[in-house]
């Protein structure tokens, strides 16, 4: 999680901080030109899957970090006609691309997620994501995630091959979900769940929510991975800030409101997927913060290419909130 320095210090130390900067800006009147080189762009992997659903990919490649993205910039970033396969321990599974107009409806809220906009207009965007073959008329074709299983993931774009392998971990349920009201608005909560953490099991956990009939898919709560390194065994409360999407204003935002049915999908994964996105996250809640330190976002893809290839054991609970 991100930790905000400044919000730590006394005024006094931060009156002084900008003071000092003030006078350090005016007293440099030279010119600096800093030459940016060029970088290759790398291949950039977005993979899961989980308990009865298909895989999805959604590959993509870097830019320069300055350059100007608008929607038509970030359209131009997906990577076509890559050859993607799919090992779970038995088959090799191909996988297709499916663009914005061919989109199966199991594969939308994927997209929709990914882009932060509506699932309907996802038509009015350039995007393409890799799956296997819908046409169940030939099994060969159909791949869902199996608990226990193990998946290696191969890209081969361009002329080099990427890989990854990631394990479907077995879902921990969680014990009960409560409903907390706020302090001063009693038609506004926050949800809370009861976990058992297994003794003696390394285990790394994340957070989805979504409001039936409000949000369109399912969101990652604020705060959303965490680990038992302190909790191996434990019984513990945890809270459930619903997350957003990105852009959209909420001023209450991390609440349910009365009469809301929720759907939690309580998640485990092993433990390179939790650290992807441990390391994304801060990277995430670092930007626009300009003391904060770079973060080296961590993979487990081969070959020199960037993302992450995850499973997800998902289990889901719907509460309604009262």
């Amino acid at each position: 999680m991100g930790i905000f320095i400044l919000d730590n210090m006394s005024l006094e130390v931060k009156i002084i901080l900008l003071f000092s900067g003030v006078m350090f800006f005016m007293g440099c009147e030279k010119d600096i030109t800093i030459d940016l080189q060029d970088t290759v762009p790398k291949i950039v992997v977005e993979g899961h899957i989980e308990p009865g659903t298909p895989p999805y990919i959604i590959l993509t490649h870097t830019f320069p970090f300055f350059s100007y993205a608008d929607v038509e910039t970030l359209e131009n970033l997906f990577v076509h006609d890559a050859v993607i396969t799919i090992f779970d321990g038995t088959d090799h599974h191909t996988l297709r691309e499916y663009c914005s107009d061919s989109l199966p409806d199991s594969l939308t809220q994927f997209g929709a997620l990914y882009l932060g906009v509506d699932i309907a207009d996802l038509t009015d965007h350039d995007f393409c994501i890799y799956s296997v073959s819908t046409d169940t008329a030939n099994p060969a074709d159909i791949l869902v995630g199996e608990l226990g299983k193990t998946y290696t993931l191969s890209v081969t774009v361009g002329g080099f091959t990427y890989t990854a392998t990631t394990t479907l971990t077995y879902p921990i349920p969680l014990d009960a979900i409560s409903t907390i009201v706020h302090p001063t608005n009693d038609s506004l909560f926050h949800l809370q769940g009861t976990l058992s953490d297994p003794l003696g099991v390394e285990s790394y956990y994340r957070v989805f929510t979504q409001r039936i009939g409000i949000d369109e898919y399912l969101l990652p709560t604020f705060s959303s991975i965490f680990n038992d390194r302190l909790i191996d065994g434990q019984t513990i409360a945890l809270l459930f800030r619903r997350g957003k999407r990105m852009g959209v204003p909420d001023i209450y935002t991390g609440y349910y409101s009365y009469g809301d049915t929720v759907v939690v999908k309580f998640c485990t994964m092993d433990r390179a997927h939790y650290e992807f996105w441990e390391t994304a996250l801060v990277e995430i809640d670092n930007t626009g913060n300009p003391i904060a330190a770079a973060t080296q976002i961590a993979t487990n893809l081969k070959g020199g290419a960037l993302g992450i290839w995850g499973a997800y054991g998902a289990i889901y609970d719907t509460v309604i909130v009262k």
